[in-house]
């Protein structure tokens, strides 16, 4: 079979970038003396190496690559390949196509590029004229846009670090009890443990909005608690969270001293619930699964303060989730209904009931 020649440019790609492993040594400024992981960095649709940072080989771009994901020509880092795909026929090289354009037969006249073309002359078939060193637009992923302040996607569990995989690098430190690796709503997740259990990110002025916020994270709480569950913390600046008061599980947003704001729906349990959050000085807007569920009015400004930024728990009280985390995004903007569907992966249409629709998932963390 014949693979797409899109696959096969992943290909080459991927084993060119991959080939260039390192052997292990420090580097010259001696701060990273751990060997080199064999691990890619997918940056914007390109396999590059991990690089030093503050004494980590990370990916300080985008996300890392496991091992059989960086040989893998059809990876995360590129747009999948079709069903038929083989990659010993990728190693191979495409198959030429190769047509016999002869004389049309009387009363044939044929096409037009048939009619300019001498008998018997081999004619490649035109989809070949396509440059295979540029990869479509439509399958390059973009980079993550500067409105984009802190994306956990938690796809590299043996990473020292809890990688951002927006443009500003804000990693986190995992507590113990946080299990990293587990099934997430896509790919890899995060599980925390309903005490303590929390991922730390250091204070800095970029996740110091006090403007026009959203917040939002896919969640798999294992069961109703009797006490509130934080999700995403910046202590009294602004705080998601699912309440148990006044009514029980309901999306909960925080910030003093501008008080408190509720969704109207309840979340599910033992199942992956996408929830979001805007505030824009006026008002707050609760999302569930990429729908607006509904707005409540919460004027005034975020506080700013040099607090750090908590994943689950605030690591002194039991009010982390019971369950797992992936995707957590924060904007400093406001998000769409439309656009809050889509950063969830969903595929959004008006039209429908309900909007918002994303694939199937019986996996559990």
């Amino acid at each position: 079979m014949t693979p797409s020649r899109y696959c096969v440019v992943c290909l080459l790609v991927t084993l060119a970038a991959c080939s260039n492993k390192s052997s292990g040594s420090a580097q010259n400024n001696g701060v990273c003396t751990e060997e080199k992981p064999f691990s890619c960095c997918c940056n914007y649709g390109a396999i590059e190496e991990p690089v030093c940072n503050q004494g980590q080989w990370t990916c300080t771009l985008y996300y890392q690559l496991s091992q059989d994901e960086c040989t893998d020509p059809c990876g995360p880092c590129f747009s999948p390949c079709p069903p038929d795909f083989d990659v010993k026929d990728a190693e191979e090289g495409p198959d030429e196509v190769v047509e016999e354009v002869g004389v049309p037969e009387p009363g044939d006249e044929g096409t037009e590029e048939e009619a300019d073309t001498d008998a018997g002359t081999p004619v490649v078939s035109e989809d070949t004229s396509v440059d295979l060193n540029v990869m479509p637009d439509t399958q390059t992923p973009q980079p993550p846009p500067n409105d984009l302040m802190a994306w956990y996607r938690f796809e590299s569990p043996t990473d020292p670090l809890v990688q951002d995989s927006s443009l500003y690098g804000h990693h986190g430190t995992a507590s113990p009890n946080v299990q990293r690796g587990i099934k997430g709503r896509y790919g890899f997740g995060v599980r925390f443990d309903g005490a303590k259990s929390n991922i730390e990110i250091a204070a800095t002025p970029n996740l110091d909005i006090n403007g026009p916020i959203t917040i939002e994270a896919w969640v798999y709480l294992d069961s109703p608690q009797d006490y509130n569950r934080m999700l995403v913390r910046k202590y009294l600046q602004y705080q998601l969270s699912i309440s148990v008061v006044p009514e029980p599980n309901r999306v909960e947003f925080y910030s003093q001293p501008l008080g408190f704001a509720r969704s109207d729906k309840a979340v599910n349990f033992a199942q992956w619930v996408y929830v979001a959050v805007t505030h824009d000085g006026d008002a707050v807007r609760f999302y569930i699964n990429g729908e607006l569920d509904s707005g409540h009015e919460l004027a005034g400004a975020l506080p700013t303060n040099n607090n750090a930024l908590k994943l689950g728990g605030d690591g002194a009280n039991n009010n982390a989730p019971n369950g797992g985390m992936d995707e957590v995004r924060i904007w400093r903007i406001i998000r769409s209904e439309q656009e809050i569907c889509d950063d969830g992966l969903g595929s959004y249409d008006p039209a429908l009931t309900p909007k918002c629709t994303f694939p199937e998932s019986t996996d559990s963390p």
